[in-house]
């Protein structure tokens, strides 16, 4: 049985079906591969898969990152539309599983459990890519769900053979400068057979550089170049041709301050969350007037989140359609602020989510109320698809210093 963990931001361990022993519990991942801001977390986790984010649109293609999914209508017709939660992730794993069982029948959930871990002794392909502390854990599971490398596996444990070419893939997909970082680094792999040749690697802008130009799988770095740019941001690209096909890595960068870049956007709300219970412990507000400078007093020393965006609707949130967003040093690659010491130059840009949506869809910020406390508090609830968001202290509460 394959179960998703739950959308209340929350330890699914104490939900069914997602709780229950032999249950293969699945959390979500938003496109950036980080855990979803709503899915559920917890020692019941076994592997993570794509549940989207509809507050967001990561790859800039103008569409909400939700998953495009089958829904039926109350008048008995069918369609389209892109929806999140860890109702769509437990899908994916489900579908993943038919792929095995479709190249081996007598797949038994033993051995998909042997192959979760990493530990089958009919093989030593992975069928996860290994997300956020080595090995198993509380948010990821064993990790991302491969489809390919898991059809691979199956096959392999009864000495068949699926695909015998190399194919390529690039991690991370999406690469965000801001306005500071100059360099990051991208991994190729082989998730096929055979051996990778990558026969060159090209920047799509005269401001992008990579290293090496050719080479096979393993580590190349990308580098910025703003030198007598004007202030802004711009896009671009990095192609990998190789002999297992080609693939392209997505490019943001910013010149100039957030302020300067950007224009104005409004107050903004700059939010430190304790990263446990991804609440806010402080915040402060600043407008374009002040340069967009922020700063806190009286922080407890401790490791915290560093987001920021508008609230103009006034609902509490800063992370709604139509409003700015970002996270330190990127909202697609946030990383904790160690407050050990005095912290000075964390500069990141906050921009405007434009969500479309399909004609029909309702607009998710996911502001509903939580359910009834007699109400099943696993998938299917009225949270399904709904995400916390970036929640602000309220004034009246807590004065904004």
């Amino acid at each position: 049985m394959i179960a998703a963990a739950g959308n209340e931001s929350s330890n699914a361990d104490y939900s069914s079906p997602a709780g229950l022993d032999g249950v293969v519990t699945v959390s979500a991942v938003g496109y950036s591969r980080d855990l979803a801001p709503y899915s559920n977390f917890g020692s019941c986790v076994d592997v993570a898969a794509p549940g989207g984010d509809l507050s967001a649109d990561a790859n800039g293609d103008t569409y909400p990152d939700g998953v495009l999914s089958t829904m039926g209508q109350d008048d008995g017709s069918y369609t389209y539309e892109f929806s999140n939660g860890t109702s769509m992730s437990a899908p994916h794993v489900a579908g993943v599983v038919a792929l095995m069982k479709s190249v081996n029948p007598d797949l038994s959930p033993e051995d998909f459990d042997l192959l979760l871990a990493g530990n089958h002794p009919g093989t030593t392909i992975s069928i996860t890519d290994d997300l956020g502390d080595s090995g198993r854990d509380d948010r990821y599971g064993y990790g991302l769900i491969d489809a390919f490398g898991a059809v691979q596996a199956a096959a392999e444990i009864i000495g068949l053979s699926t695909v015998d070419v190399p194919v390529i893939k690039v991690l991370p997909r999406d690469v965000d400068f801001a306005s500071d970082l100059t360099s990051a680094s991208l991994t190729a792999q082989n998730s096929g057979v055979d051996t990778l040749v990558v026969t060159s690697v090209t920047p799509s802008e005269s401001w992008l550089g990579v290293t090496p130009s050719s080479g096979g799988e393993g580590d190349y770095t990308i580098t910025v170049d703003r030198g007598g740019m004007e202030d802004g941001v711009y896009s671009g690209a990095v192609d990998f041709d190789s002999n297992g096909g080609t693939t392209s890595i997505s490019v943001r960068m910013t010149v100039g301050t957030p302020a300067a870049s950007g224009g104005d956007v409004g107050a903004v709300y700059v939010l430190l969350l304790d990263l446990e219970a991804f609440a806010s412990v402080d915040q402060v507000l600043t407008t374009a007037s002040d340069g967009y400078a922020f700063a806190f007093t009286d922080v407890l020393p401790g490791e915290y989140g560093l987001f920021a965006g508008t609230d103009m609707d006034n609902d509490g949130y800063i992370d709604n359609e139509g409003e700015a967003v970002g996270g330190y040093p990127t909202l697609l690659d946030s990383q904790v602020v160690d407050a050990n010491q005095n912290r000075t130059g964390l500069v990141f840009s906050a921009s405007f989510l434009i969500n479309v949506q399909t004609p029909g869809v309702a607009a998710s910020s996911g502001r509903d109320t939580p359910p009834h406390p007699a109400d099943p508090q696993s998938a299917g609830s009225a949270l399904d698809g709904k995400t916390p968001g970036f929640k602000r202290l309220s004034t009246a509460t807590h004065p904004i210093r």
